[in-house]
């Protein structure tokens, strides 16, 4: 493929019940007006790309077109070309709660969904209210049929465990683990590529069309992990560079979310592709064929074939970053080398031993 450069892709936006507008009025996007809009999904394999020789294609047409200049050796290892691009990463604005909900795992997805991946995905907080919390877990004793119970008589709510969060958190969100985002949470999400998702509970509200939303109640407590996993923040995990830092926050098998501050050189070295999220200030690309400015609410997809880069960003600001990890190499290699103890990295998402 003649055309390795960053990728610029154009947004998708969700319009929902419980959407706000500050992925206009704080990110700068071209929501459509007067809608409440939830969602801007940045990096999907059907999104459009806009520059460069493969504006017009998707993201997935162009993975088809080059699988390994675009997506890297280690993601084709996984998957191929034809199943297009593995991750999906969104901008979240909760204006209201969202539903009560659970993902499948991969396994139960393959053999429910047909054939459809599950979904794993982590959270980074961009914006929160005082005191604000996530839905985050069963309270302890909960099976099955203590679920399908508090469902059917309405008491589902008091069985649920929030997670207290601020600005700056992350949390990781295993497959499996009930949940919910509520009100005033404005946050990046990355995930496996699904659109898979069972509710088990929406606060007793309507749809646009006056009836409640339905539920997934059979499968949703079907998909759910016993016992669930305790709420909990990853622990930020600061490895420091000659100009700058990177702050790893989450991973697992399925993508590593990883902070970067200051000046950071790095390369898509052919095994995985990069996209780069800018979450405060602004940041400076420089690659082997150019440079150009990223900012605020912007994100690019950098092909597995583009080499060394370096990003400049801007005092005080933010990028993150999630790639297709090699777990060994891409963060526990770094992260013991800082020091940090298994437990510790362990903590940052679903890391083998």
């Amino acid at each position: 493929m003649s055309f390795i450069a960053p990728l610029r892709l154009a947004p998708r936006y969700a319009e929902v019940l419980w959407g706000g507008r500050r992925l206009a009025s704080v990110l700068g996007k071209s929501c459509p007006p007067d809608r409440s809009i939830g969602e801007s999904w940045e990096v999907f394999g059907a999104n459009l790309i806009t520059n460069g020789s493969l504006a017009g294609r998707t993201l997935d047409e162009a993975a088809r077109l080059d699988g390994p200049a675009i997506l890297g050796r280690r993601v084709l290892a996984e998957q191929d070309a034809a199943d297009g691009f593995p991750l999906l990463i969104k901008f979240i604005d909760a204006c209201l709660p969202l539903s009560v909900q659970v993902h499948p795992d991969d396994a139960y997805a393959r053999a429910h969904e047909n054939g459809s991946r599950g979904k794993t995905e982590a959270w980074y907080i961009m914006d929160a209210p005082p005191g604000g919390r996530l839905i985050y877990g069963l309270r302890d004793g909960m099976d099955a049929a203590r679920v399908a119970r508090s469902v059917a008589e309405n008491t589902l709510a008091d069985s649920l465990t929030e997670l207290p969060v601020r600005v700056g958190d992350a949390v990781f969100v295993p497959a499996g683990t009930v949940h919910a985002i509520t009100a005033g949470i404005l946050l990046y999400e990355v995930q496996q590529r699904s659109e898979v998702t069972y509710r088990l509970y929406d606060w007793g509200r309507v749809g646009p069309d006056g009836r409640p939303r339905p539920l997934h109640v059979e499968k949703a407590i079907a998909a759910i992990h016993f016992p669930q996993p305790p709420p909990r923040t990853t622990p930020a995990l600061r490895v420091a560079t000659p100009d700058g830092v990177r702050i790893f926050l989450a991973a697992c098998r399925y993508f590593a979310l990883v902070a970067l501050e200051g000046m950071i050189e790095d390369t898509t070295d052919g095994e995985s592709f990069a996209a780069l999220s800018v979450v405060n200030g602004t940041a400076r690309l420089h690659w082997k064929g150019g440079e150009e400015w990223i900012t605020c609410g912007e994100t690019v997809v950098l092909p597995a074939g583009l080499g060394a880069y370096r990003l400049v960003i801007s005092p005080g600001g933010r990028v993150l970053r999630s790639t297709v990890p090699d777990l060994a190499h891409d963060v526990i290699a770094p992260l013991r080398a800082a020091g940090y103890q298994s437990a510790e990295i362990n903590a940052l998402g679903a890391i083998p031993s």
